[in-house]
């Protein structure tokens, strides 16, 4: 029974790491270049997914899902209509629906 107890730790402290990575790949992508933020939020999702542990809230709007690029305000068109925020990813054409709270 020590094994499966260490193993649970270890794989928690693997999670713990990942968050704090994903955190901090996201808060560099914010005042990096265009090129490099992308490459931050792919490295984020992959770490992401690798793993198991999800974005959190706070950033999980700030990248495109369908092409892994960082949506600052300059890649990106946000509007509001009808009690939903719209945001365009100016770089695929894709876009994502939030609820406006």
């Amino acid at each position: 029974m020590g094994k499966t107890s260490s193993f649970n730790k270890q794989k928690s402290d693997e999670k713990s790491i990942a968050r704090e990575r994903i955190i901090h790949l996201f808060n560099e992508a914010k005042s990096a270049d265009e090129e490099y933020a992308d490459k931050y939020v792919q490295m984020a999702r992959k770490i992401s997914s690798r793993f198991k542990v999800r974005v959190p809230k706070e950033f999980s709007n700030l990248f495109c899902r369908k092409c892994s690029s960082y949506l600052s305000p300059k890649r990106s068109r946000t509007r509001i209509r009808k009690g939903v925020i719209i945001k365009y990813c100016l770089k695929c054409g894709n876009y994502r629906r939030y609820k406006l709270k």
